[in-house]
């Protein structure tokens, strides 16, 4: 995204929202939070969504990602 964002000239205060292939079905709702919370942030240069790991299972599963 970076490469991109230098090659069309894009500025340092462009938001960019990168929804992962894998997500195909995140809420717009989803999106439009992680844009607003970078606008209202302008320190901030990244931002990632996550949801708290709750229980064991969620835990020991290889679809959960704990990075």
């Amino acid at each position: 995204m970076a490469a991109v964002a230098a090659g069309l000239g894009w500025s340092d205060d462009t938001i960019v929202v990168n929804v992962q292939g894998d997500e195909p079905f995140l809420p717009p709702a989803l999106i439009d939070q992680v844009a607003m919370l970078l606008e209202k942030d302008a320190a901030a240069g990244i931002a990632t969504l996550a949801t708290p790991i709750e229980s064991l299972e969620q835990f020991i599963d290889t679809n959960v990602s704990r990075s």
